[in-house]
């Protein structure tokens, strides 16, 4: 029996391959399927500083936006970002409106939401709210007591479709290209937008799919420089 197992011949071990850019890519589609409008803002005075300057931009998740309850936001640096997004799948530059003066993010965010109950008739507030005409409409308000903000929009997606700044969590983000002259791109989970946004514009040119996902501080600081594309991110 021992002669036997001796002269038998070796098994072969197959070796299972990496899974490529195109799999990764592929399954990132399968997985982050819910679209979200995200309403990007700055105040013009701060727009209008020196180019190299980063400025603090305020995000909020336009679906989910309600006057009535406290606003989730997210505040970022952001170098240009009138140039920056425009790599980002949906982006509109959607031009100013006045919101209260002295007011900070989310007082700004409440001021927005409290004129669109204005502007938007009841039967459309629900869903597939006018953006554009909201803010054609509020450009025409002008106050001595209210101060210009710039206004931009784009998309991403996440696995869900709760609100994306919502929960407590803490944004990171991945930009992938599901079609191109290179075939499927994508980039690594960064905690810097304006870092995800840079690569991608790099490596991906425009039309970029941004990914969002909400993880906990502890497992932001986690990624930091880690250079990750897992699928399924984890969270601590």
């Amino acid at each position: 029996m021992a002669e036997e197992d001796r002269n038998a011949a070796p098994t072969e071990h197959v070796a299972l391959a990496a899974p490529t850019v195109e799999d990764l890519t592929l399954e990132d589609l399968k997985t982050y399927t819910h679209q979200h409008e995200i309403v990007a803002y700055v105040p013009v005075a701060e727009a209008a500083q020196l180019p190299s300057q980063p400025m603090t931009v305020t995000l909020l998740d336009w679906r989910h936006a309600n006057p009535s309850q406290p606003m989730a936001t997210v505040t970022l640096p952001l170098i240009e970002p009138s140039s920056a997004l425009t790599v980002v799948r949906g982006f509109s530059d959607l031009g100013t409106i006045d919101v209260p003066l002295g007011a900070d993010g989310s007082a700004m965010a409440a001021a927005f939401l409290t004129a669109r109950q204005k502007y938007i008739p009841t039967d459309e507030r629900e869903d597939g709210i006018p953006l554009r005409e909201l803010v054609r409409q509020l450009s025409a308000t002008v106050t001595d007591d209210r101060r210009p903000v710039q206004l931009w929009t784009f998309s991403v997606y996440s696995e869900g479709v709760e609100d994306v700044f919502g929960n407590g969590r803490v944004p990171v983000w991945k930009w992938v290209k599901p079609t191109g002259s290179y075939g499927p791109l994508r980039g690594f989970w960064e905690t810097d937008l304006a870092k995800a946004l840079e690569d991608g514009a790099w490596r991906g040119g425009k039309e970029l799919m941004l990914l969002v996902a909400g993880v906990s501080e502890e497992r932001r600081q986690a990624l930091v420089g880690l250079m990750t594309s897992s699928l399924k991110l984890p969270t601590v």
